[in-house]
């Protein structure tokens, strides 16, 4: 008793998202009516379908049934051929089961996407971003990444140039943007870009991009530069002024009264000789008053400067902020969020002027927010689409933990310093 399995597989190659279909024919090689299940084992299993899945055929009848092969077009579908096994299993006779076997060749496919973050950058002379290249079909790929700028306002430096992702594989890359010309004051000003990803085997994908450049002296600086200069003003004309003038007329004053009185040695005028005798005894100049400084402390004693220097918020318009934290060695400065108030933080620009090895991190009170190796940036950003909060109370905390003493990283960030109730 068993059953023989007869596949017609002329159309032996399907692509990914399409249907090809095979015709089965079973006969009955028993001697009692029997029904046979038919499946496909193997790879092709999972995207495929047998209509119907079974067959009732007497002693040497034959019955035909109908194979839907449908490979998924996903990466991880492979190309190339895939073995496919049809199998007859017999109900009355499980032992006289038979399968039959063929090849179904799957076709390949390519699908390249590319992605930047930030899609905008910021800085004063270059910004930052990564990109990342996906492989989405089913071979791999070698794509090669270049930038253009129709204006030629800027520099693109892409690194790698190039790169092979497998099938379903993501590769990144980094993206350099340096403004050509700088400008000194006035609104920020984009400047737009595209990032090109190509390959021999798929169509070329275009990214577009921008750096927002701002001026080399920003609002908030020139208004607290005139905010100085009027508090240099005003200290000048209500305090140092008044204090100078007022020394000169006693010094003035002090000379013409030395300059009115008579020389010691010298007698009396004229007829003046009795009268000054009869009056009483010329009292002696007071002696100048002598100042002792103190002693000047010992060194062991003289304060040292602290490890941080830290510039608190720098209001700009409405409840907008511009906000500092420097470190001049490996420590920690901190900015603690008024009472009443609440921060939203939006942008955070990391500085690494010395180029020092080692990490800075931002808390929230002990709560790690972001870790960064010095060693990968000298300007780094992070625009945030959904604020960071600081409640009243907690504290921004920037540490910084370097290889070397002249440790002297920074951190630039500004939001939203909005009033809570109550």
């Amino acid at each position: 008793m068993g059953a023989l399995v007869t596949l017609d597989s002329t159309a032996a190659t399907v692509e990914p998202g399409q249907t090809v279909t095979w015709a089965a024919t079973v006969r009955n090689t028993g001697s009692v009516v029997d029904e046979f299940a038919l499946t496909v084992v193997g790879d092709a299993a999972a995207w495929a379908v047998v209509e119907p899945g079974s067959l009732s055929l007497f002693p040497g009848a034959e019955g035909a049934a109908e194979i839907r092969f449908s490979p998924p077009r996903v990466p991880t579908q492979r190309a190339g051929p895939v073995p496919v096994g049809v199998k007859a299993a017999s109900r009355e006779d499980p032992a006289g089961s038979t399968v039959e076997e063929s090849t179904l060749t799957v076709g390949s496919f390519q699908e390249l996407t590319a992605e930047l973050v930030p899609r905008t950058s910021r800085g004063r002379r270059s910004g930052r971003h990564e990109v990342a290249v996906d492989n989405r079909g089913n071979t791999p790929l070698r794509v090669r990444l270049r930038g253009t700028d129709a204006d030629e306002q800027v520099a693109l430096d892409v690194t790698p140039a190039s790169m092979a992702p497998g099938p379903g594989k993501a590769t990144f890359g980094r993206v350099h943007v340096v403004a050509r010309k700088r400008f000194l004051r006035g609104a920020p000003q984009s400047r737009p870009f595209q990032l090109v990803a190509e390959s021999d085997d798929a169509p070329p994908v275009t990214v577009d991009g921008a750096f927002m450049q701002e001026a080399l002296f920003p609002r908030w600086a020139l208004a607290a530069l005139i905010a100085l200069l009027l508090a240099l003003l005003l200290l000048w004309f209500a305090l140092l002024r008044p204090a100078i003038q007022t020394a000169a007329k006693n010094a003035v004053g002090e000379e013409l009264a030395v300059s009115a009185e008579p020389a010691g040695d010298e007698g009396p005028a004229d007829g003046a000789g009795d009268g000054a005798g009869d009056g009483a005894a010329e009292e002696p100049a007071p002696e100048p008053a002598v100042t002792t400084l103190p002693p000047a402390p010992p060194e062991s004693l003289v304060p040292v400067a602290p490890p941080t220097t830290i510039t608190t918020l720098v209001p700009l318009k409405g409840n907008a902020i511009d906000g500092r934290l420097f470190l001049t060695r490996p420590g920690s400065a901190s900015y603690t969020v008024p009472d009443g108030n609440r921060l939203q933080l939006t942008d955070i620009v990391l500085q690494n002027p010395n180029g020092n090895s080692g990490t800075v991190q931002l808390k929230r009170d002990g709560i790690t927010l972001l870790v960064v190796n010095l060693d990968n940036f000298r300007d780094l950003d992070y625009h945030f689409v959904s604020p960071i909060a600081f409640n009243p109370g907690q504290r921004l905390v920037f540490t910084a933990d370097c290889s070397s003493s002249d440790c002297s990283p920074g951190i630039y960030y500004s939001g939203v310093l909005e009033a809570v109730g109550g």
